[in-house]
């Protein structure tokens, strides 16, 4: 029995699905097509043979492949600086001058004979009798 009824709904369902379809169809007009999409707009070019520039612009940081660390031997005070930012170098290029009146003095210092305070004799012979002992 519930086959039945089952079946009875079933053919019921199909039934008035169909009507629906036959209904949606009979309701359109025959003479009228329906409505077409509004055209879009194309913008023509023609066409001409020309060469094409091989750059870009583009915001951003520049790094080269090889950074080199410019630092002198000694410290001290810069005097003069005989390149400009963005010039080729080479190995040896002298690029900027240090003040060396510092270096100077310290270089005269060590050159100069050493001179000996009166306390020294004594002080060297009471360490000579101690290496002794």
């Amino acid at each position: 029995m519930r086959r039945r009824s089952r079946a009875v709904v079933l053919a019921a369902c199909a039934l008035l699905a169909l009507l629906a379809v036959a209904f949606w169809y009979g309701q359109r007009q025959p003479g009228i097509a329906p409505r077409a999409q509004a055209a879009i707009p194309v913008r023509v070019v023609s066409v001409v043979e020309q060469d094409v520039p091989r750059y870009a612009s583009a915001i951003g940081v520049v790094q080269s492949l090889h950074s080199v660390q410019i630092r002198p031997q000694v410290d001290g005070i810069l005097t003069e600086v005989r390149v400009k930012e963005g010039q080729s170098v080479r190995r040896g290029d002298l690029l900027a001058t240090l003040d060396d009146r510092a270096i100077r003095a310290s270089l005269d210092q060590a050159r100069a004979p050493p001179r000996q305070s009166p306390a020294q004799p004594p002080v060297a012979a009471v360490g000579l009798r101690r290496y002794r002992l």
